[in-house]
């Protein structure tokens, strides 16, 4: 075996490790582009991120499609919506993300400090529990009593 065989069989190895790592790469940018964009199952997003995702056992109306998107690392998106309303429950680890100047303070039943506003047809509570920030936002036809939403969260297991 001559000093060029063992550069030969060295260069195959370093092109299969390229090409390894540039797959890999791709995969991964494939993944972080088309995955905020999909509809999955609670459960299969549930295996994707680093925190469990509860969602709410009573909604203020009957939604025809359910669905959680991944909204990056460390951030879900659980939808429900129906021809006319739509609530969405955000859940993240990123602490702070939803920066409302005038929020309204409410208690949830465990005595959980919980922030309520309305945005541009979008009414909004937000509440952290256990390093997990969650929000709530409801649109539809018309404004729901903000009752209604504290006891939404009060329904998320």
């Amino acid at each position: 075996m001559s000093f060029l065989d063992g550069f030969g069989r060295y260069s195959i190895i370093k092109k299969r490790i390229l090409n390894i790592t540039i797959a890999l790469c791709i995969v991964f940018i494939l993944v972080a582009i088309l995955l905020p964009n999909m509809k999955l199952s609670t459960k299969a997003a549930a295996l994707i991120l680093p925190f469990d995702i509860s969602t709410p056992v009573q909604l203020p109306f009957d939604s025809y499609e359910e669905y959680t998107s991944i909204a990056g690392f460390d951030r879900a998106k659980v939808v429900y919506e129906n021809n006319d309303e739509e609530l969405i429950l955000w859940i993240t680890t990123e602490i702070g993300w939803n920066k409302v100047a005038d929020w309204e303070r409410t208690t949830l039943e465990d005595g959980t400090v919980a922030h309520f506003t309305e945005l541009d047809e979008t009414q909004v509570l937000s509440w952290q529990k256990n390093d997990v920030e969650y929000a709530l936002d409801y649109s539809g036809p018309e404004y729901i009593a903000k009752n209604e939403l504290v006891n939404i969260a009060n329904s998320i297991e």
